[in-house]
């Protein structure tokens, strides 16, 4: 009996190791080509994508496109090629690519919908690199955030503010809100709003604050300074003054105008009224009061 399960058991051996040797004599050299032209395909694919990813590279640095989003762009045109390789591969070895791209879009999409203010702020930062409505070292204001322009990311934006800190703001931030960009011109216009007394006399005034615009070497010529009333206060008469600088300079000359019109204004009998109200009394006496807090 025991010569019997012997028998059939190495009979069985047999018959597999002859099946095994029919199925690699059928399919071996079919399987050993495949094989080589995977190889093959996946040298000469990592080879020539490398090659075409570098060849586009060099195309958008001649063409002076932005650093941040050439790389991105041949970063993600370079994982591209390889998943296309990959496919290719696949199908050399009989594997059915249809449901596997299937599945990789289903992916996709739920990765899609996982990071979907990721992928908004992603193509906003795309935007803002192709259209420049700002760029470093503008000084710009977008809703209540106002500061200087240190990086613009794909993601986000790093703003340093006046008092030196440091804001991230979402690229979407700048699609959904309108930006004030004050540096993106070379000139820039100072207004200053000056109330003198309704006893003053005008053309005195206007001649005083214009000796003091025409001092300043850094106010411009052209366009020319405008000095003009502006309205009829209820305690002075306010004078427009607007004068072009250098976007540089705005913030310098705004403060040294304002501190040398109001010297000069004093220096030729001119006022600078504040809100003030007088007072009577019964009996005749009359106090002139002012508010504890002058504008």
């Amino acid at each position: 009996m025991s010569q019997l399960v012997v028998f059939a058991e190495v009979q069985g051996v047999q018959d597999l190791l002859g099946k095994t040797i029919d199925l690699v004599a059928t399919h071996g050299p079919i399987w050993f080509w495949r094989m080589v032209g995977a190889v093959v395909v996946l040298a000469v694919g990592h080879w020539g994508g490398r090659l075409f990813v570098r060849v586009v590279e060099k195309m958008l640095e001649r063409t002076r496109f932005d650093v941040t989003l050439r790389r991105f762009f041949c970063r993600a045109l370079q994982s591209f090629l390889f998943a296309v390789v990959v496919l290719v591969v696949f199908d050399i070895f009989g594997v059915q690519t249809t449901s596997f791209i299937a599945l990789l879009g289903a992916i996709g999409l739920a990765l899609g919908l996982a990071v979907q203010g990721a992928l908004s702020n992603f193509a906003a930062g795309v935007m803002l690199i192709i259209l420049r409505p700002f760029k470093v070292e503008d000084a710009i204001e977008v809703g209540s955030i106002a500061g200087i322009v240190e990086e613009i990311g794909i993601f986000s934006a790093r703003l340093r503010t006046a008092d030196n800190r440091v804001i991230i703001v979402p690229n979407a931030t700048f699609m959904a809100q309108p930006v004030t960009n004050a540096t993106a011109n070379p000139l820039r216009r100072v207004d200053l709003l000056i109330g003198v007394g309704y006893g003053d006399n005008l053309d005195t005034v206007k001649r005083i604050i214009s000796g003091v615009l025409k001092k300043d070497t850094r106010v411009l010529e052209t366009p020319v300074a405008a000095v003009l009333v502006d309205s009829l206060g209820e305690s002075a008469v306010n004078i427009a003054v607007r004068s072009w600088v250098n976007t540089r300079d705005y913030a310098a000359v705004r403060a040294d105008l304002l501190e040398k019109i109001k010297g000069a204004l004093e220096a030729g009998g001119c006022t600078i009224p504040y809100p003030q109200c007088d007072v009577h009394l019964a009996g005749g006496a009359s106090h002139a009061t002012s508010p504890s807090v002058v504008p």
